[in-house]
């Protein structure tokens, strides 16, 4: 592909900072709560990250707050698989009293990406709020038998770590000279995170919940223990999905007043539009789109599923996120 462009979305109260790598990508493009990237010469199978930095206004955020970033790779219309070409991520505000935690990229899933193999990427957050720094960490994540370890891969961590995987199917990171100042030294960098992802297992059906957490010891001191992040499969629509699906794209994701959709199928064959909540529970029947453009009712912020179904009898699902 002779060039592309990746357009990353903040959440509101999130400022860009800083992006790395800047090269070889020969622009980038900072507006407000908008980053662009343009990139040139990508080669079958090539794949690449950017890593971002951004500030929290905590004039407009609060603790507990969800806070969404979305990410699109274009173009999409030559694309054989455009279901790829988006990522996001959900993250809770958290505070000083609790910075550690973990995070999980979906909080729903449907049987059919569980049988698909789709990935789900966890994110263990840890910070210094002692008194000195910490010289030694060490983060034990025992992974549930709802995922299948065979499929663990790491992604990135903030520090120069080693990790193992034992026989009772804990993984182990250690950071054993991390040097890690307390966030009353530095606060800004106080902070470490390890990212990796896994598949669950194929036998998970409608109904069935995976639940995983971390334990983060800072030196000698006992563990922190994280939140548990949570992912439920659930399937909102029963009805057999459209094999076209892969042509249709929601935008933007997250959305809030109205969102836009991107086919090549008649619209006039559209019979009804409706909106699920990540329980699977209706919400909400939508209006036919006008020019593309769905109105959205005032909903609250979280994930949802939007079911369009076609007078044949067809449906094609995607998953919406609201901010």
């Amino acid at each position: 592909m002779d060039s592309a462009t990746i357009h990353l979305t903040l959440d509101t109260g999130l400022s860009f900072l800083s992006t790395m790598p800047n090269t070889p990508y020969s622009a980038i493009n900072a507006n407000g709560d908008s980053i662009i990237w343009t990139v040139y010469n990508l080669q079958p199978g090539e794949s690449g990250t950017f890593r971002v930095k951004y500030a929290s206004n905590f004039a407009q955020l609060l603790n507990g707050d969800t806070v969404i970033c979305s990410a699109v790779i274009y173009p999409t219309a030559s694309d054989a698989d455009t279901v790829d070409n988006f990522s996001f991520t959900e993250e809770i505000v958290v505070g000083s009293y609790d910075p550690n935690d973990k995070a999980v990229s979906d909080a729903t899933i449907t049987p059919a990406e569980v049988l698909n193999g789709k990935w789900l990427t966890y994110t263990i957050r840890f910070q210094n709020t002692g008194t000195f720094q910490a010289n030694y960490v060490r983060v034990i994540d025992s992974i549930p038998t709802s995922l299948n370890l065979s499929t663990f891969e790491m992604i990135s961590a903030s520090h120069d770590f080693t990790y193992e995987i034992t026989g009772d199917r804990a993984v182990k990171w250690n950071f054993p000279s991390i040097v890690l100042p307390d966030s009353n030294a530095n606060e800004p960098e106080s902070h470490g995170f390890i990212k990796f992802r896994i598949k669950p297992v194929s036998s998970l059906v409608t109904g069935n919940q995976i639940d995983n957490n971390a334990y983060i010891y800072f030196d000698f001191n006992p563990p922190v223990i994280t939140n548990y992040a949570q992912t439920i499969v659930t399937n909102p629509a029963a009805i057999s999905e459209i094999s076209k699906s892969n042509n249709w794209i929601l935008y933007p994701n997250p959305a809030k007043d109205a969102v836009n959709i991107s086919t090549d199928i008649d619209l006039n064959s559209i019979a009804t539009i409706q909106l699920f909540d990540a329980s699977g529970r209706f919400v909400a029947g939508l209006p036919k789109p006008i020019s593309h453009m769905i109105g959205l009712p005032k909903l609250n912020t979280g994930i949802y599923h939007l079911t369009i179904l076609l007078q044949d009898g067809q449906s094609i699902s995607r998953n919406l996120y609201i901010r």
